[in-house]
């Protein structure tokens, strides 16, 4: 059996439109919270940092192409909450998967919640974006890491008074907090992803920038204390090697992202401490700074099996007594031919039709019914050489005939009065 991931990463609202051979049922679909952002401090107390996106995972899940979703984009001004990220219906309520985005920094000084757990939606695993660090007067807090496959984002490290900056924290579970800024006025390193590995390096004194998080989540270093710039977020990798992005054949390696470094104090500290993609918070800045750090945007992930596509289901039919039923499916193959086998539950369970015709076929008539069959639910196991698909069972209406009239019958001797006639009386 065939196995393929396709990841949606274009912020914003649309419906599904899969690749090829997307069959319209996934296996999992998974999503990601776009990341808060950090506050603009405007010459006041140093900014707070945004917190990481949130992660849910929902499994074995119909979303036939035109399901509506919606990727939330980070947060790109001062203070706002990461997007939402959801897909099943137009809206987060009632959607099949949803995923929050993380919080921005409201106040200076204060980090931002991660995107939690108890507001997300999900069938399987949820997991809670990392909170932003705590912010001083001499520098930013670090941004929180996206929750990820391997659970909770990590928090970004603080800045305490006249110590270096915090590190954005990495994401996902494994991955380590940012560490505080260190009183000898030295940047906290980031935080590690889930694998140990990818932190930015926190700026040294007195004036270091910190580096970027590197590929897996990684958060980046906080600035020095001295007009150190916050190293960005590292960008998510190793969680899904996708088969398609946005729904084109492009093989390519994502994950959640790490929370961006704090900027350093000082006016020459003026970078951007974004968080990376996706679903990282951003970093706090310093009070002389004119900028805040982003947010990454969010995500969804679709994972499916190849199997026999359905174009058109079966419907349920309704006939009078003593008449036959006919259903059919229209499907192809993923790979090599299709075959057809129609199953109907007159024993309780899913059994072989043993009776009509076309049970090994597209289409499928039953012998003429009785009332007693009135209830019974009728699909079609489909399969290729990639696997086996069934169909949605549909159900069979068998009517009687001393309950069927029909007001258009006219007795010919009355002047063409209308009666609610038994249709039995013209036979």
């Amino acid at each position: 059996m065939t196995t393929k991931v396709w990841a949606i990463t274009t912020t914003g609202s649309g419906t599904l439109s899969g690749p090829a051979d997307y069959p319209g049922v996934a296996t999992s679909v998974e999503c990601i919270g776009g990341g808060g952002s950090s506050i603009n401090p405007q010459n006041s107390t140093s900014g707070g940092s945004g917190g990481g996106g949130a992660y849910a995972k929902s499994v074995n899940v119909q979303l036939p192409n035109g399901t509506p979703y919606t990727v939330g984009a980070g947060a790109t001004t001062s203070s706002a909450a990461g997007g939402d990220t959801w897909i099943g219906h137009v809206q987060f309520a009632s959607s099949i998967c949803g995923a929050k985005g993380g919080s921005g920094s409201v106040s200076p000084g204060t980090g931002a919640a991660g995107g939690a757990v108890s507001g997300c939606i999900f069938n399987s695993v949820a997991y809670n974006g990392g909170a932003g660090g705590v912010a001083s007067t001499s520098g930013g807090g670090g941004g929180g890491g996206a929750g990820g496959i391997h659970g909770d984002g990590a928090h970004g490290g603080q800045c305490s008074v006249s110590s270096g900056s915090g590190g954005g924290g990495g994401a996902s579970t494994g991955g380590t907090p940012g560490a505080d800024g260190a009183a000898t006025a030295a940047g906290g390193n980031g935080g590690d992803n889930f694998a140990g590995s990818g932190h930015g390096t926190g700026g040294s004194s007195p004036s270091g920038a910190g580096t970027a998080g590197t590929a897996g989540g990684g958060g980046g270093g906080g600035g020095s204390a001295s007009q150190g710039a916050g190293g960005v977020g590292g960008p998510g990798t190793n969680d899904w090697t996708t088969d398609y992005v946005n729904g084109s054949s492009s093989v390519q390696n994502i994950g959640a992202g790490g929370g961006g470094g704090g900027q350093g104090a000082g006016s020459n500290a003026s970078n951007t401490p974004s968080g990376g993609n996706y679903g990282g918070g951003g970093g706090g800045c310093n009070s002389s700074s004119s900028t805040f750090g982003h947010g990454g945007d969010g995500l969804i992930v679709i994972t499916y099996t190849l199997q026999p596509i359905i174009t058109v289901a079966p419907f349920g039919v309704r006939i009078m007594e003593g008449q036959l039923a006919t259903f059919s499916v229209t499907a192809t193959a993923s790979a090599g031919s299709l075959t057809y086998q129609w199953q109907d539950n007159r024993t309780g369970s899913f059994a072989n039709c043993a009776d009509g015709t076309g049970a090994t076929s597209a289409t499928y008539t039953t012998p003429p019914e009785l009332v007693s069959a009135s209830g019974r639910q009728y699909q079609c196991v489909l399969t290729d050489s990639n696997g086996s698909r069934t169909t949605l069972p549909v159900a069979m209406i068998v009517v009687p005939y001393d309950t069927i009239e029909d007001p258009r019958i006219r007795y010919p001797h009355d002047g063409g009065r209308d009666w609610g006639l038994d249709i039995r009386e013209w036979f």
